[in-house]
């Protein structure tokens, strides 16, 4: 079930006549967030975090006050901008009980993602390293990701250029044309000198 149809549902059954249940239910953080929401304005509702949300719908919501929790997405564009960069990069307020697959996505590049607390940290000069087998990622999949394997095969490229294919852009700029394990139809871009 997508995320809006699982927020829809359960922001209608919290207020309908009788008790709903939704089979297949989005359980990402910021769904979990607002059915934690609706809880603390009097709903009734059982297995937030989970694929079967069961809400018994009341009379009337009444106020609450709510802090909402840190976006997971913008999180991860910080970290890998860190990875990216090789520079350390420490984002506050995070939530590691979410980040599960996020360290492992990461994993399979060579990019360690540490906690202290509820920061989050990507320590300085890692190299990346897809792991193996490369089909394993796919590089459609995600921007942030393609931008970790765009810098790794880049420095690929410059090690090995017999592999790689210089092109030259409109404006005059050169590149190096270098794929990503798995991705041959890639068209990674790396800037080199004149």
């Amino acid at each position: 079930m997508s995320v809006t149809a699982t927020e829809n549902f359960a922001m209608a059954a919290a207020v309908a006549e009788g008790d709903s249940v939704l089979i297949n239910a989005a359980s990402e953080p910021h769904v979990q967030d607002l059915c934690g929401a609706l809880a603390a304005m009097g709903a009734k509702i059982r297995g937030i975090g989970t694929s079967r949300l069961e809400i018994t719908g009341v009379d009337r919501l009444h106020g609450a006050e709510i802090a909402i929790n840190t976006d997971y997405h913008e999180v991860v564009t910080f970290l890998a901008l860190g990875a990216i960069t090789g520079g350390e990069v420490r984002v506050e307020r995070t939530q590691p009980e979410h980040m599960d697959l996020i360290v492992r996505a990461f994993a399979k590049l060579g990019v360690k993602i540490g906690f202290e607390g509820r920061t989050a940290i990507v320590p300085a000069g890692q190299w990346l390293a897809i792991e193996e087998p490369y089909t394993a990622i796919s590089c459609r999949r995600s921007k942030r990701r393609r931008g970790l394997i765009s810098r790794r095969s880049a420095a690929r490229a410059h090690r090995a250029p017999r592999s790689a294919r210089r092109v030259r852009s409109n404006s005059g700029t050169r590149f190096t044309r270098a794929a990503s394990p798995g991705c041959p139809n890639s068209r990674n871009l790396a800037r080199t000198s004149s």
